[in-house]
């Protein structure tokens, strides 16, 4: 069993993320997406960022019914920083999930050498690269900062194609300010678009 580790703020969550998801079981990179919101990620100011338990509460919503995918709280439980590889290690050991495997788009992978133990998570766990719109990753760059035998597995870890979709979770809110939760009825579920109505939220 591999399950793909899917992190990310999900305020909102939104089609774009489902569609994904799908493509990744589709072309058999993992058995199953494990939706992890994050509390609070390190580089986003916390005023600015959806209570976790209502982005908590949508990424539950949009998965029901979903084949293969699953949502964890397992990083609001965390105290203090929280490292994805700390993350990944704590499920690891849980005999839960199987093989561990980090999902993150390319515009991730670029700046991955400067995330916490990088080359610790890149032996340790595997990854699913997801190609990002005008954020592509070259051999020539990757060998600027990983061994040979680290850009074998980061290339191979990339997947040929994914859906792209022009918005965002922060267009989705401007949207909604804007316009009203129908303005998105095509970029999220009829039940987190009701979820955002019902709690008043993006307004």
């Amino acid at each position: 069993m591999k399950t793909a580790f899917f992190g990310g703020t999900f305020d909102p969550v939104h089609t774009g993320h489902l569609a994904l998801a799908r493509e990744v079981l589709k072309q058999g990179r993992a058995d199953r997406i494990l939706f992890v919101p994050a509390p609070v990620p390190p580089h986003k100011d916390a005023a600015q960022i959806t209570a976790f338990g209502h982005r908590f509460a949508m990424v539950g919503l949009a998965i029901a019914g979903e084949p293969g995918f699953v949502c964890s709280d397992i990083e609001k439980h965390r105290s203090g920083k929280s490292y994805t590889i700390d993350t990944l290690t704590e499920l690891a050991g849980l005999d839960t999930y199987g093989e561990i495997q980090l999902l993150i788009g390319s515009d991730s992978l670029r700046q991955l050498h400067l995330w916490y133990h990088a080359h610790e998570l890149v032996e340790r766990f595997g990854l699913i690269v997801y190609p990002r719109r005008n954020e592509p990753v070259t051999a020539a760059e990757l060998r600027r900062h990983w061994s040979e035998a680290e850009c074998a597995r980061l290339q191979a870890a990339l997947m040929v194609s994914a859906p792209e979709f022009p918005f965002s979770s922060t267009l989705i809110r401007e949207i909604i300010k804007k316009n009203g939760v129908k303005a998105v009825s095509s970029f999220v579920t009829a039940p987190v678009a009701e979820y955002i109505t019902s709690h008043g939220l993006y307004h």
